[in-house]
């Protein structure tokens, strides 16, 4: 077993050695907060164990599937630091390939539902998830197949796997995002969760006790300025991050020892941000719109420079090149017309480029109830605000939206109210930038992927990620666009709806259980309250003897 645990911040917060903030012995780790020290930031939990190591509950579902990949993000928003910049939509995904020879006769659904409870929507694997096709056959560090469901919260799992595995103090508490990866070939299963920031307002409070069978690290770290080396490379190094610090190993030491390095890094933070809302009102053909507030800040990454002796500013810029592109997960109640978006003064008229892929049910007619796969995704292209040329300026108060058209189909009739709240969750918006031909992310020990859209891309593609503009604080034009942290969060763009609005009319409601990254699509079904079915019959009567007359 091996187990890393990353704390992040920054050069300000750095314990001193001095204070009593850590407490270090041959087994143990203890961080206490005092008075005038403390430890804030984010920190990563990741515990690698071998399948002899692993339970037979476990083992059994692992094997079989040749990969397995489980992700879940919470609906909270947060800042995202370096080096943890990727983003998912919010809920549970599942990327697996399964062996083509099954030894159990268990199905993966029934699998999920144990471990996730019996609510999420899974029948079978054949019926529910749906298989990722990539661009391009090279592309094949890819999943074969995919699975959404909007959980809330991975409480119950992580409570239930902190029993069976060795060492997992960190699985009970609520993360941010939540990752679980096993390979074949690896024999191994990889256990992470990752916190935005401290667990209290004092810093993190904190206690890692070492297993008697495994190795544990612990490091304390901030990012710096590249390294002069790093900086010297043409094309290896170009995308890199430097991180700086402490590490520390229990059992072999009971000092930090100093560390530097400089690794390649595949996800980056982009400076700008985006809001996401619905226009109203929404009906049975709901616009998804996304709201770029500041077009200033909406342009493509800078490569950092290269001192090479070949190094010139024209090559430079043929050496990377990116595209803005945002990636939806939809329920199977929300789904997408492709062929609508073959028509390109359609896709001009809404800011977008092209529909690069899109997977999950084709069939456009069939009500919800008759969809068994899990929904769909979706990879648009969009098409960024022209320059500004020389000499123009480029208002900070400009705002720059994208929508995307979707229908919803037909949903159960409900016997309470005439509306059904369909949770959507906020897509991931980001840059994808080529890099150099001798990047190699597998050297990056904080790399993220299986993600749902990176498969999509080249192996050595740069992501570079958007925040959700989050409320009250600093938002964007037309009325403090947001997405909000609390429980009555908004996501919204000027007075195209938010979440939170009253009335039958809004479209996008906030519910107390839901955060700031979900939104609340309220879709009209039949409604059979008895109130309401009272007056079924004689208008459906009325209606027919008026096409009579």
């Amino acid at each position: 077993m091996k187990r890393r645990i990353s704390y992040m911040t920054d050069s300000s917060s750095l314990p001193n050695p001095d204070s009593k903030l850590l407490q270090i012995n041959s087994t143990s780790l203890s961080i206490q907060p005092q008075p005038n020290h403390h430890l804030h930031g984010a920190k990563e939990d990741r515990i690698t164990l071998a399948l002899d190591e692993l339970p037979v509950e476990l083992t059994s579902i692992l094997k079989q599937c040749r990969e397995l990949h489980i992700r879940w993000a919470s609906d909270r928003p947060y800042e995202a630091s370096t080096p943890f910049a990727s983003r998912i939509s919010p809920g549970l995904h599942v990327f697996v390939t399964p062996e083509e020879v099954q030894t159990s006769s268990k199905d993966l659904c029934n699998s999920l539902k144990e471990l996730f409870g019996e609510g999420i929507k899974c029948s079978s694997f054949n019926e529910t998830f749906t298989p990722l096709a990539p661009l391009s056959a090279r592309f094949s560090h890819s999943t074969t197949h995919q699975y959404y469901s909007a959980l809330q919260s991975p409480t119950s799992f992580l409570t239930h796997l902190a029993s069976l595995l060795p060492t997992s103090s960190s699985l009970s508490s609520a993360p941010t995002t939540f990752d679980l990866s096993y390979t074949s070939l690896s024999h191994s299963l990889t256990v992470s969760t990752f916190h935005a920031a401290a667990s209290t307002p004092q810093g993190w409070n904190d206690t890692i006790t070492s297993h008697p069978h495994g190795r544990t690290e612990i490091g304390i770290l901030f990012e710096t300025p590249s390294l002069p080396s790093a900086r010297d490379e043409e094309d290896e190094d170009a995308h890199a991050i430097t991180l700086s610090g402490g590490l520390l190993v229990l059992g072999e030491s009971e000092k930090f020892a100093p560390t530097l390095f400089s690794t390649p890094s595949r996800h980056h933070i982009h400076p700008a941000r985006f809001s996401a809302s619905f226009k109203q009102p929404t009906g049975l053909h709901p616009t998804l719109a996304l709201s770029f507030p500041d077009v200033s800040a909406l342009k493509p990454p800078t490569q950092p420079a290269k001192k090479g002796p070949n190094a010139t500013a024209d090559k430079q810029e043929k050496d990377q090149t990116c595209a803005l592109h945002t990636h939806l997960t939809l329920p199977s109640s929300i789904f997408i017309d492709k062929y609508a978006f073959r028509d390109d003064l359609l896709l001009s008229s809404h800011n977008l480029a092209s529909l690069r892929s899109l997977t999950g049910p084709s069939d456009l007619e069939l009500p919800d109830w008759k969809i068994p796969s899990w929904g769909s995704a979706a990879l648009f292209e969009i098409t960024p605000p022209p320059r500004k040329q020389s000499g123009q300026q480029t208002s900070r108060e400009a705002t720059y939206q994208v929508t995307i058209p979707l229908h919803a189909r037909y949903l159960p009739p409900s016997r309470t109210s005439g509306y059904a709240h369909v949770p959507i969750p906020v897509p991931v918006v980001f840059w994808a930038c080529t890099s150099a031909s001798g990047t190699k992310f597998a050297t990056d020990p904080f790399d993220r992927a299986h993600l749902g859209y990176e498969g999509l891309f080249g192996e050595r593609t740069v992501f570079y990620h958007l925040r959700p503009v989050v409320s009250g604080g600093a938002t964007g034009a037309g009325g403090g666009a947001g997405v909000g942290s609390g429980g009555q969060g908004r996501v919204g763009s000027g007075g195209q709806g938010r979440v939170g609005s009253g009335g039958e009319g809004g479209g996008v409601r906030s519910r107390g259980e839901r955060g700031g990254l979900t939104l609340d699509l309220k879709l009209p079904v039949l409604n059979l309250s008895p109130r309401s079915a009272a007056y079924i019959e004689p208008v459906t009567v009325a209606v027919v003897l008026v096409g009579f007359a």
